[in-house]
């Protein structure tokens, strides 16, 4: 990781906590200069200096140094998968996420695979919506029509199982995600 990154990150943390550079001081036992410094970006952080405040910041020393890539791809997964509450009804799908994401939203890299699902959910809401109440505007006589839109919800059921489903893979393995669907949500949420 980077110097400036470092500082960044410890910073941030610093400042989720709601702790001044003082209270850190204090409670990590590393002089506030030091501390100002490795903000500023003006100093890099010695070993034991790192492991002192990733000790007080509840972070361990790997996760501070070298980015959080692991958890961070293990929230992604679990973001990804948590869309299957669509399954339950339909606008979950869009609501677990977006809980998620924005619980720890301070934490995790500012990562495109989480707007693409968000814009994926987004999309294939409103398209079951569409489809939903053209189905139930159907009159009865045109039996062929409620049939279609009938089939056409459980198509975009099976749709979305299997989009979320490959994307965990791609994620798995550290592959870029693929959804299609309308921006709604620009880059960087």
């Amino acid at each position: 990781m980077k110097n400036s990154e470092l500082s960044q990150k410890i910073k941030s943390l610093r400042q989720e906590y709601g702790y001044s550079q003082a209270e850190l001081s204090e409670r990590s036992k590393i002089s506030q200069r030091t501390i100002q410094r490795i903000e500023n970006g003006k100093s890099s952080a010695t070993g034991y200096t790192i492991k002192k405040i990733a000790e007080t910041l509840n972070i361990s020393h790997a996760e501070l140094v070298e980015g959080n890539k692991h958890s961070n791809k293990l929230f992604l997964i679990i973001v990804t998968l948590s869309a299957l509450s669509f399954i339950l009804f339909p606008i979950l799908g869009i609501l677990i996420p977006l809980i998620l994401i924005s619980v720890k939203k301070e934490r995790i890299n500012s990562d495109d695979s989480f707007r693409k699902l968000l814009n994926f959910q987004i999309t294939w809401f409103l398209t079951f919506v569409i489809a939903y109440a053209c189905m139930l505007t159907t009159k009865i006589e045109h039996l062929g029509h409620y049939q279609f839109f009938f089939v056409a919800l459980i198509i975009l059921y099976f749709y979305n199982i299997v989009i979320i489903l490959f994307n965990t893979i791609r994620i798995q393995n550290e592959k870029k995600v693929f959804y299609t669907a309308i921006q709604f949500i620009k880059p960087y949420l």
